[in-house]
């Protein structure tokens, strides 16, 4: 018998908030510009703020409110050796991380401290979306190590980043104990 107006009923809906995303630009490499990534989410329904992304032209302004870390970034210290462990989008900061230390090395700084990137995604053709990226960083001996591991591959047991830094123990304990010692 109640039958409320739709504006009543969306007056009672909690209110959206905003998303919190990972940068990953590097001020050093493009000075007054700000890069994100994000995963579009259209299964089982597409996501509210990933398809508003992805509709996105370039240039066009948006709102944002920034939500500042303090105590997240890479080591300032070169001759600091770290890891890094990341699936999905996660590695967006990462991709900051390496954008810096690319950067920093092209300037002729040099860096004793060595950079391993563990990486996990769905599949290797589709979500490995920095795959040509991480590759000039390999080249460039920006990054030293790479692990890559792929969950959904076909023909493939399952494989996560746990799985990678396992199979790695004992190279992974090394940089941990040993290298930063």
């Amino acid at each position: 018998s109640c039958h409320p107006p739709v504006s009543v009923l969306l007056e009672h809906l909690p209110r959206l908030l905003p998303r919190p995303y990972s940068i990953s630009s590097c001020v050093e490499e493009t000075p007054g510009q700000i890069s994100w990534l994000f995963t579009r989410v259209t299964h089982p329904r597409p996501g509210l703020a990933t398809s508003w992304m992805s509709g996105l032209s370039s240039g066009e302004r948006i709102s944002f409110y920034p939500r500042s870390g303090n105590s997240f970034y890479p080591p300032e210290n070169n001759d600091q050796n770290y890891i890094m462990v990341a699936a999905g989008s996660g590695i967006g900061p990462f991709i900051g991380f390496l954008k810096d230390r690319k950067t920093r090395l092209e300037r002729g700084e040099e860096f004793n401290g060595k950079c391993w990137l563990f990486f996990g995604c769905r599949y290797k053709d589709s979500d490995n979306i920095y795959k040509n990226f991480i590759d000039e960083l390999i080249d460039a001996r920006v990054l030293t190590k790479f692990n890559s591991s792929f969950s959904r591959e076909q023909g493939s047991e399952l494989r996560y980043v746990q799985h990678s830094i396992e199979s790695e123990k004992e190279a992974v304990t090394d940089w941990l104990i040993n290298l930063n010692s």
